[in-house]
């Protein structure tokens, strides 16, 4: 399982979830600060969504607003990427890395049998539904 976490969940959660690997695991994670240009500056959603895509990554991200932005949405849909949004709960890393632990079988079911594109909405403590606009 290939995750990529949008950098709106903060910068200790990536680091933490490569611990994963040392708990046998599988899961390769992408830090969204490799995609730093050249200016030093985050990339946009657009762009961090088609290396996503095009890396066979599932994106984790805390920005909802990418589903209300149409063009963001359609970068979405047309790179054919695969989303869990997290709508609460993602204020500290430990809270998210225990979720991901908790939900590691849920997430490999989505990244190995959903197709894409996709986007899932969840709290850390909720149940997830799928997006019927992706």
């Amino acid at each position: 399982m290939k995750l990529f976490f949008d950098e709106n969940l903060g910068t200790a959660l990536p680091e933490s979830v490569q611990a994963l690997r040392v708990c046998r695991a599988t899961c390769v994670v992408h830090i969204w600060r490799d995609l730093i240009n050249d200016e030093g500056k985050s990339v946009d959603d657009l762009t961090w969504m088609r290396f996503a895509a095009e890396n066979s990554y599932m994106a984790i991200s805390a920005d909802t607003a990418i589903l209300d932005s149409e063009s963001e949405r359609q970068t979405l849909i047309e790179a054919g990427l695969g989303v869990v949004f997290l709508t609460s709960g993602t204020e500290y890393a430990a809270d998210v890395m225990a979720w991901i632990l908790r939900r590691r079988e849920w997430l490999k079911t989505l990244y190995d049998s959903e197709p894409r594109p996709f986007a899932w909405r969840t709290s850390l403590r909720g149940r997830a539904r799928r997006d019927p606009r992706v």
